[in-house]
C-alpha cells in the first residue's frame, strides 16, 4: 500500500523531566565524623503533617542516638524547643522517630539494626494526627501513636546530621537526598520517588537538598523556596563542619530531555542525560496507542549508554520503521544496567500531518528490530523490515540449535506474533536472513 509523503510535518513534542530507578547515582553527598559535625538551614516556616527522608550510610553500626533529620524550632536546648528527629541507636534497636521538646520526649524504634557500614538505606518518617510510620527501603518498619502533638511555628528549620540542638546525636556517617514535605506521604508515594531525583516543583516539597555541591558551606535547597543549608555553626569554615564527598548512593540516572521529530522519512529520537552511573545502555519502543504493553522494539541492537560519568551526554536514534500519515507515535526508553536491571521513561508523543508526494512503499533499509516483550508468556512480537527487491526468512531455533520454525517474506515491514505456548520455557532465538543480511536475537520464554 502506497503511503503518502510528509513533505510538511508537524509535531507534538512532549519533553520530560524523569529519572530512572535501581541505577547509581553521581554527585556528592556529607561526611559526618560523629563528634560535632551538622547543617542547618534558615526558617522554614510553620509546620505539622510532614514527611521526612533520606539516603543514609552509617560509618559506624555500634552509634547510638544519632540524628539523621530534625525539625527544631530555637537552637537554646531549653524546654521550649520542640522537635521531631529521625535517628539511630544501636543499644534502642535501630532508626527510629523522637519528638517532643526538651522537657519532655518520646522515642520509638524499629528493632531493625544494620549490620553493614558498606550499604545505602534509605529511610522515611511521616507524622500526622499524633500518629507517625517509618519506612526503610520502602518497606514499613515502624507505627505508633501518642497522646501529645503541636505544630511548628514560622522558626522551625531543618537539621542535618544531629539529634537536635542540645549538643547530643551526632550522626557518624553520610547523608544524601534530604527531603522534607509538609504532608504524609504514601508508602507508594515513597517507593515511586526514592530512587528519583526530583524537579523541585513537586506539590507539597518543602526543601529539597541534593547534596552534590563539591565544596563551600552551602547546601542549596532545590525547591523555590531557598530554604538553603549552611555547613556548621558559623557561615565560615569550623570544626562542626560536615565534609563533601562523592557519593555512592544507589540513586538513579538523570534524564533530562526526551523528545520525537520526523524528517525526511523518518522520525528522530534525542534524549539528554545530566548524570549516568553503571548504565550499559538504551533500547527504544514504538506504539500507535499510549500504551508500553503495545510497543515493538524500534533498534536492533542496543544503543550504548555513558556507563559512569558526572557530564552530560546527549543521543540522537533515527527510526527508519515506515510511518503512516495522520497517525499519532507514541515512543518509550528503557535504560539498562551492567547488573542487568531496567527503567522506563516517557512516553513521548509525535503527531505527523501530511500535504503532498509519496513515501516510499518499501522500508529504506533491512534490519531486525528485536521482540517485545521479552521475556514473554506465551507470546512475543518479532518485528523487522526487508527493503525493496530484497527478500528473507525469518527461523526460530531452539537453545541447542534445532530449527523449530522458519517462514519467508518479501519486501516490507512486519510485526509477527510468535507464540510459544505449545514449547517449553527457556532460551530461543530468532534469525533474519537476506542474501546481505544476518541477524540474531535471543528470547525467554518464561511460563
Amino acid at each position: 500500500m502506497k503511503k503518502s509523503k510528509l513533505a510538511f510535518v508537524s509535531f507534538l513534542l512532549i519533553t520530560l523531566l524523569a529519572t530512572s530507578t535501581s541505577l547509581l547515582a553521581q554527585g556528592n553527598c556529607l561526611d559526618f565524623d560523629g563528634n560535632d559535625d551538622y547543617a542547618v538551614s534558615i526558617s522554614i516556616g510553620s509546620i505539622s503533617d510532614k514527611t521526612l527522608s533520606a539516603w543514609v550510610k552509617l560509618d559506624d553500626i555500634n552509634q547510638d542516638g544519632s540524628g539523621l533529620i530534625t525539625i527544631q524550632t530555637g537552637n537554646s536546648g531549653t524546654g521550649s524547643d520542640n522537635f521531631d528527629s529521625i535517628t539511630y541507636n544501636e543499644t534502642a534497636s535501630g532508626f527510629g522517630w523522637g519528638f517532643g521538646s526538651h522537657a519532655w520526649q518520646r522515642t520509638s524504634w524499629s528493632g531493625i539494626k544494620e549490620t553493614s557500614t558498606e550499604e545505602w538505606v534509605h529511610i522515611s518518617a511521616t507524622y500526622s494526627d499524633y500518629s507517625f510510620k517509618m519506612y526503610r527501603n520502602g518497606e514499613l518498619i515502624l507505627t505508633n501513636t501518642y497522646y501529645q502533638a503541636y505544630d511548628f511555628p514560622a522558626d522551625a528549620k531543618v537539621f542535618i546530621g544531629v539529634r537536635c540542638w542540645s549538643g547530643y546525636g551526632f550522626l557518624n556517617g553520610q547523608i544524601d537526598e534530604v527531603r522534607v514535605w509538609d504532608h504524609v506521604r504514601t508508602q507508594s508515594q515513597i517507593q515511586d520517588n526514592m530512587n528519583n531525583s526530583l524537579i523541585g516543583n513537586e506539590s507539597g516539597l518543602i526543601a529539597y537538598y541534593k547534596l552534590d555541591e563539591v565544596s563551600g558551606q552551602i547546601a542549596e535547597d532545590n525547591t523555590i523556596n531557598s530554604f538553603d543549608l549552611t555547613l556548621g555553626s558559623t557561615s565560615g569554615n569550623d570544626t562542626n563542619d560536615p565534609i563533601w564527598i562523592t557519593s555512592d548512593a544507589p540513586l538513579p540516572v538523570t534524564l533530562s530531555s526526551f523528545t520525537a521529530s520526523f524528517s525526511e522519512g523518518s522520525s528522530l529520537l534525542s534524549w539528554t542525560t545530566q548524570s549516568e552511573s553503571n548504565n550499559l545502555g538504551w533500547n527504544i519502543y514504538r506504539s500507535e496507542i499510549a500504551d508500553p504493553e503495545d510497543a515493538f522494539q524500534v533498534n536492533s541492537m542496543l544503543i550504548p549508554g555513558a556507563g559512569t560519568s558526572t557530564q552530560p551526554t546527549e543521543y540522537i536514534f533515527n527510526d527508519v520503521y515506515e510511518v503512516t500519515a495522520n497517525t499519532e507515535y507514541w515512543y518509550w526508553l528503557e535504560s539498562a544496567s551492567f547488573s542487568g536491571e531496567t527503567e522506563f521513561y516517557g512516553p513521548v508523543e509525535l503527531t505527523i500531518t501530511i500535504e503532498e508526494n509519496q513515501l516510499p512503499e518499501f522500508p529504506l533499509n533491512t534490519v531486525l528490530h528485536g521482540n517485545y516483550p521479552n521475556p514473554f508468556n506465551p507470546s512475543t512480537t518479532i518485528s523487522f523490515d526487508i527493503r525493496e527487491n530484497d527478500s528473507g526468512e525469518l527461523s526460530i531455533f531452539n537453545i541447542k540449535g534445532q530449527l523449530i520454525e522458519k517462514q519467508k517474506f518479501k519486501a516490507g515491514s512486519y510485526r509477527i506474533n510468535w507464540d510459544g505456548s505449545k514449547y517449553s520455557s527457556g532460551f530461543y532465538f530468532y534469525n533474519l536472513k537476506t542474501d546481505i543480511y544476518y541477524r540474531t536475537g535471543k528470547m525467554i520464554s518464561m511460563k
